[in-house]
């Protein structure tokens, strides 16, 4: 087979493993295999009461009810849309919203990142799109949780003080025999929020009340999702036992995740972004999801405050990450066991360990040279440099096999009607001439995934988004908006295809004519920073091909 139409069959291959690759990403976020196991004793789990009314005041039970060992029987928690007064909060990084009627989180801007618009990215929100943080007490009856009012103490408006490394909001509400004391810490220069439920029991019984802490989506998103390129969406969810795992929104509630844990984190993640809930350890932690009939769901910890006698006051605690998906805050936070696992919620997905590496090659040339268009040139560079061994091996090969066609030729129209014969003195030809027929196709195989990895690095880097390259590129993370790219794309592509022999087969040569179009055209939707190493990879490619055809059609070598 002629080595040009075997390249172009390889670069159909690839397109098809991208596309069946693709599909494969999706998979996951439409069924789990719900294999994991709890890292204790099974947990007993009984019907869901139904309550609906279908209206966010009226919603049904969020998650299953669960008993563990001991026989303690955990509440309900419920979502209730926030309204009354506004409580505002400015740091460095973030603008936050916090709402006396239900004291939650209900508005949540991030002051480094912008939104289509140029205003700051809304992380959380409640309006049409929907994700706010809200938490509470259950367990016990009339508790205050995220429907009772709430009184801040010391004004409507906070805003850290220079110089100051954290401020405190603080805001009470009290409710049947018990207070409670909810504390939102906010750190300079941090997405980490901590939040403090201190509970005082002002009646004459013991009682034992649950602090629960909860992410609650509608599942509309603020960015457009591309069916092309699609982005996972959904919770995600770590514990030293069963690791990270992902469950698709359409799939919040239905129980595919560990129940009991005394470690770990749960939240939602979305393309570039996340908000996670970080429990303060204890003796135990209840993750829950749920789902209700108008398509709100939950992912959330509920922990026990264990017995608090009349008198008595208790605190628990979790930490709100609720960010951009920086990868050297998310790699701090891991290596101090601060948030272990949090990195994960990066999704590069199966060729994870090729593209954290990628990442890392291009951050530091990023670091130097200050852009991230120029970092993805000279990476280029760096792959091209690393593959060259093997690229020379296939660029010989394709040389010699251009110089052999008239004689190929004139084999396969001595044999045109014997096509073993036929193919018996080209392998004979091919050893006379020690040429490896195949010797093109394993170095182009071996850089598909390098090249799959390079993609996931672009697409799911926060750090590339809105990142400028030169003119008309203010945003290495989206198509090209006047197809230069694609378009300079295609057209290496052509005169690769130029340098190649043609295949005497007249499909074959069509084919090999339609690949170039056929990329362009795919390449229209690609990420421009991803569309950009492309295009450099296929120039480096071809002066390397004029490089090695001319040395080896002119060297003594061959004969």
């Amino acid at each position: 087979m002629n080595d040009a139409f075997r390249l172009a069959c390889i670069g159909l291959l690839f397109f098809s493993i991208f596309v069946l690759f693709q599909r494969w990403q999706e998979w996951p976020q439409n069924a789990t295999d719900g294999s994991l196991q709890t890292s204790s004793a099974p947990l007993q789990q009984t019907d869901v009461p139904s309550n609906s009314t279908g209206a966010d005041n009226a919603l049904p039970t969020p998650t299953q009810s669960l008993t563990n060992n001991d026989n303690e029987s955990l509440p309900e928690v419920v979502v209730k849309a926030q309204t009354g007064n506004i409580i505002r909060v400015q740091t460095d990084w973030l603008e936050a919203d916090i709402s006396e009627n239900g004291g939650a989180l209900v508005s949540l801007h991030l002051k480094k990142h912008l939104n289509d618009n140029g205003g700051f990215y809304p992380l959380l929100e409640d309006g049409t799109r929907r994700q706010i943080a809200q938490n509470g007490l259950i367990g016990v009856e009339n508790a205050p949780n995220h429907y009772s009012t709430y009184t801040v103490i010391g004004g409507d408006n906070f805003t850290l003080a220079d110089g100051a490394e954290k401020l405190t909001v603080s805001l009470v509400a009290q409710s049947g025999n018990l207070q409670l004391i909810k504390k939102y810490i906010f750190s300079r220069s941090d997405y980490l929020i901590s939040v403090a439920l201190e509970a005082h029991n002002t009646g004459a019984e013991t009682v034992s009340p649950y602090g629960y802490f909860q992410i609650a989506h509608n599942g509309q998103l603020n960015t457009k999702q591309s069916s092309l390129l699609p982005t996972f969406f959904g919770a995600a969810i770590y514990t030293d036992a069963t690791k990270f795992d992902k469950i698709s929104f359409e799939d919040i509630g239905s129980d595919t995740f560990p129940k009991k844990s005394t470690d770990g984190w749960i939240g939602i993640i979305q393309h570039y972004f996340a908000a996670v809930w970080l429990p303060d350890a204890g003796e135990r932690e209840y993750f829950m999801s749920a789902n209700t009939d108008n398509g709100v769901r939950r992912v959330g910890v509920i922990a026990p405050f264990g017995a608090l006698a009349a008198g008595e006051s208790k605190t628990v605690g979790a930490r709100l990450f609720a960010g951009a998906q920086e990868q050297d805050i998310l790699n701090a936070l891991d290596e101090n066991s601060s948030a272990p696992g949090l990195h994960l919620v990066v999704d590069y997905g199966w060729l994870t360990f090729i593209a954290v590496l990628l990442f890392k090659l291009l951050t530091l040339i990023e670091n130097f040279v200050g852009n991230w268009g120029v970092a993805i040139i000279l990476l280029t560079f760096f792959i091209k440099l690393m593959f060259y061994p093997l690229s020379s091996v296939s660029y010989r090969s394709i040389a010699r096999m251009k110089e052999l066609s008239p004689r190929i030729k004139n084999l396969q129209e001595r044999y045109k009607d014997d096509k073993q014969q036929q193919q018996q003195a080209m392998m004979a030809l091919y050893r006379e001439k020690k040429i490896n027929p195949f010797g093109g196709c394993l170095p182009i195989l071996m850089q598909i995934p390098v090249f799959i990895a390079l993609y996931w690095v672009i697409l799911g880097s926060v750090e590339l988004r809105q990142a400028p390259f030169i003119l008309w590129i203010d945003d290495l993370s989206k198509a090209d908006p006047y197809f230069i790219f694609p378009l300079l794309m295609g057209g290496s592509m052509f005169l690769q295809m130029r340098m190649s022999p043609t295949p005497p087969d007249p499909t074959q040569a069509m084919i090999i004519k339609v690949m170039p179009i056929f990329f362009t055209i795919f390449s229209l939707f690609f990420p421009s920073g991803l569309v950009l190493y492309w295009l450099v990879n296929n120039l480096l490619s071809i002066a390397q091909q004029w490089h090695i055809t001319r040395s080896t059609t002119g060297g003594a070598g061959n004969k």
